[in-house]
């Protein structure tokens, strides 16, 4: 009686006999793969894995295994391996005629899945991977990009600039923030003074952060003459022009106030605006919210 076509012939080696990529192939011949599926997974042409399985190809699979066609290579292969990297195989008793069609995985979602279907959640396994890993290196790109930003913003010169985001702050109403006396009186805004006269300044600040602050200097700022507070915008100065005495190295903790008192005599004659200023740990100067400041008129003693 003449076998049928289907049924393979006594195996001539065993499994393990085979390269990996060999038994690679036929796994996911096994699998219900096609050829086109198989280079795709195993990252092959279609023409190497045709050649594998092909009678007609000296590189071809079937004779080291004793089959003619893929048929009898699928039942050759269940014969061999009863469980291969995780996928439950049917029994070599299967009929040939009937294609494997399902995998199942050891996952239980996936187990249900037909043969395309398998193919592919993997393939959109793999794609989401994929866009996830570029959209976390999106993200960490636009954070350092923040943060290089900021720290070039925390650097910048200007009269507001410090690096104190905002923590220190003058206490004191409105108009009564900066206390200016000169002959053992307070002295209103836009006062006129003789040359020559001691004036006195005072202004309280508070650390209103959550951590401890350093200042390097505390101090007043003043520009002139004919330079008025409207103009403070646009009058720059820096550490080397201001005359009054700074207090240094002043470390506040959260909470705590700090009044600061200077005095100094300016002799030439003209229009001069007073202002609290800091210089913070990085070397930067800025004036301190809520930005007051008080003009007087020097006038000659004479």
């Amino acid at each position: 009686m003449t076998a049928s076509p289907t049924t393979p012939a006594s195996p001539t080696i065993l499994l393990s006999a085979l390269s990996e990529r060999e038994q690679a192939v036929l796994r996911l011949l096994a699998q219900g793969y096609a050829n086109k599926e198989i280079a795709y997974e195993l990252k092959l042409s279609k023409n190497v894995v045709e050649k594998i399985l092909s009678n007609s190809s000296p590189y071809s699979v079937y004779p080291k295994i004793g089959v003619t066609n893929a048929k009898s290579a699928i039942a050759w292969y269940l014969k061999q391996a009863e469980d291969v990297q995780g996928v439950e195989m049917q029994t070599a008793n299967r009929p040939e005629t009937q294609r494997p069609s399902a995998i199942t995985v050891n996952n239980a979602a996936d187990s249900g899945a037909t043969r395309g279907g398998g193919s592919w959640h993997l393939r959109k396994l793999q794609l989401n991977q994929g866009v996830l890993r570029w959209f976390l290196l999106i993200l960490i790109g636009v954070a350092a990009l923040g943060a290089t930003l900021a720290l070039i913003l925390a650097r910048l010169p200007g009269k507001n600039q410090s690096n104190m985001r905002g923590e220190i702050q003058m206490v004191g109403d409105e108009g009564r923030r900066i206390r200016v006396e000169a002959n053992d009186r307070v002295l209103s805004a836009d006062e006129i003074v003789p040359a020559y006269t001691p004036i006195r300044v005072a202004f309280q600040i508070l650390n209103n952060g959550t951590g401890p602050i350093t200042l390097r200097a505390l101090t007043i700022g003043v520009r002139g003459p004919g330079v008025t507070c409207h103009d403070k915008n646009t009058a720059r100065w820096s550490a080397p022009d201001v005359p009054f005495p700074a207090a240094t190295n002043l470390t506040l903790q959260p909470g705590e106030k700090y009044e600061y008192r200077g005095i100094r005599a300016i002799y030439l004659p003209g229009i001069y605006f007073f202002e609290p200023v800091m210089q913070d740990t990085t070397g930067n100067w800025g004036g301190i919210p809520p930005f007051s400041c008080v003009s007087l008129t020097v006038v000659d003693s004479k």
